[in-house]
């Protein structure tokens, strides 16, 4: 009896087949939540500087302009040196913002990478790709959008200056020289009384000030700040609070034709109740010209640039009036002009020798024109006609002569 062994397959327990089941469908687990290549990012930095002067405590911020608006992307301050870096920057389009409150800076007053005040229509100021930046306008920057500064103290009856265990403290509150309001964060006085207000717009102030924590009061007093400069203010004692407003009806305006030669002068507004005092003040391109005068002689210099005058107008208990006009400086005329244009005296224009009271006020002047040219005519005349007299009466008298 042939008899023979049938081979059957081999089957693994069913442990085992389980074990590698679920070995099979972890690894496929883990091939599916495997993380994605990192897209390549940029760390860039740069240094911050007022004149040569590095700038601490600056805030440094980027902004991608790859949408409709600029988005933000990162941060940073910079160290005592002025240096700063930003990490991790994506690839795009962008430009940085420098943002001087609370830093070191005395008269930068911030500013973007184009050197614009705001981030408003900003160009692209560099771009990352593939993590590099593609140019490095940011590794020095000099700020320069520039203002002023004011120091001043606040005393007491006696002249005495309250220190900062007084609490005392001053704002600036005015117009900026484009117009708009502008108001300073509160600053403090140090353990000499000092108190300094850096990184001031151009335009015109007035200082509010206080003690012991009570409320802010207007001094009396308006300031235009310069261009790169620290304005020494004075001591106040501190004034009546400002209760109410004043109630004001027409503008503030320079009077005059702008000409150089000319002898400015303001219009005010009426104003209910009228004022305790006015001030004006007279500058040109950031530099105070005249401090609290009426009047102001228009000269050359003024024609390069516009001239402003700021009118300040205060009242005790009232919050003061602050108000600009500016007007544009024209050269003095060249023809010779000044007659009066009534038969008047002719009195000297700005650059002419004056007229002799001409019916149509043109003046005789020192004029190239050839209006002179009648005149010699005439004179020639003249000139010829009495030598010819004297040849005849020299013709006469010789006849007589030889007669005799």
């Amino acid at each position: 009896m042939n008899t023979s062994l049938k081979a059957t397959p081999s089957r693994a327990p069913k442990h085992i087949r389980a074990l590698a089941l679920s070995a099979t469908v972890g690894l496929a687990m883990a091939g599916a939540s495997l993380p994605a290549v990192a897209a390549p990012t940029a760390d860039i930095g740069g240094t911050l500087l007022e004149g040569e002067e590095p700038i601490a405590n600056a805030l440094v911020t980027a902004y991608t302009l790859d949408g409709e608006s600029p988005e933000f992307e990162a941060e940073a301050r910079t160290d005592e040196a002025g240096e700063w870096e930003l990490r991790n920057l994506p690839d795009g389009d962008y430009t940085l913002e420098f943002s001087t409150d609370h830093s070191s800076a005395q008269y930068a007053l911030g500013e973007t990478l184009s050197g614009a005040t705001d981030l408003a229509d900003e160009p692209t100021g560099f771009v990352i790709d593939d993590g590099e930046a593609s140019e490095a306008p940011f590794e020095e920057v000099t700020l320069t959008r520039l203002g002023g500064a004011i120091e001043m103290q606040i005393v007491d009856e006696e002249g005495e200056p309250f220190i900062d265990l007084d609490d005392a403290a001053i704002e600036l509150r005015g117009l900026s020289s484009d117009g708009e309001e502008w108001n300073s964060r509160t600053f403090w006085a140090d353990e000499e009384g000092r108190i300094t207000v850096p990184r001031i717009p151009l335009g015109g102030y007035v200082p509010w000030i206080g003690v012991e924590g009570e409320e802010l009061a207007p001094t009396a007093t308006g300031v235009v700040v310069e261009a790169e400069t620290t304005t020494v203010v004075g001591s106040f004692e501190v004034p009546e609070r400002a209760e109410s407003e004043f109630e004001v009806s027409g503008e503030f305006a320079i009077d005059g034709e702008g000409t150089v030669g000319e002898t400015l002068t303001v219009q005010w507004p009426s104003t209910t109740p009228d004022p305790g005092s006015t001030q004006v003040t007279w500058a040109r391109a950031g530099e105070v010209l005249a401090s609290d005068e009426g009047e102001y002689l228009a000269t050359e210099d003024d024609v390069d640039g516009g001239l402003d005058a700021w009118g300040f107008i205060f009242a005790d208990g009232y919050a003061p009036v602050i108000a600009t006009d500016s007007t544009e400086i024209a050269p003095g005329s060249d023809d010779g002009g000044g007659g009066s244009g009534d038969g008047g005296s002719g009195e000297d224009g700005p650059d002419g020798d004056g007229g002799d009271g001409d019916p149509d006020g043109a003046g005789d002047g020192d004029s190239d024109s050839g209006d002179d040219l009648p005149l010699t005519g005439v004179s020639i005349a003249l000139l010829v006609a009495a030598m010819i007299g004297l040849l005849v009466v020299g013709g006469f008298a010789y006849r007589a002569s030889r007669t005799r």
